[in-house]
């Protein structure tokens, strides 16, 4: 529950919401079996003014080695930020680290 939003009745109605958001990553082969792999991604549901306090920035990063054509490991981190709220209240940032196996059985 957002507390530090202007009373409803003191907003202008709203016919549809408004999102933005961003996406890119790449890739950078090292040599032949191992790549350097990014990923950015922004998300903001509600860009109005009235509503602060929630988007998000997720950030993957990891190497990509294929010991085979077959198979991928990909050690990787995920680390997300969140903005603060209007009142100040910052959110901690989430950083994980995974271990991405891919295999083609074909």
């Amino acid at each position: 529950m957002m507390h530090d939003l202007p009373d409803s009745a003191n907003l202008p109605a709203k016919k549809s919401r408004n999102t933005m958001g961003i996406s890119v990553w790449g890739s950078v082969n090292l040599q032949d079996d191992l790549a350097l792999v990014g990923r950015y991604d922004y998300f903001d549901p509600t860009t109005d003014s009235y509503f602060k306090g929630d988007s998000r920035n997720d950030i993957i990063g990891g190497l990509e080695w294929k010991p085979d054509k077959n198979v991928t490991i990909m050690p990787n981190i995920h680390v997300e930020t969140y903005e603060s709220l209007p009142n100040g209240h910052a959110f901690d940032t989430s950083v994980t680290g995974r271990l991405t196996f891919y295999c083609v059985f074909m």
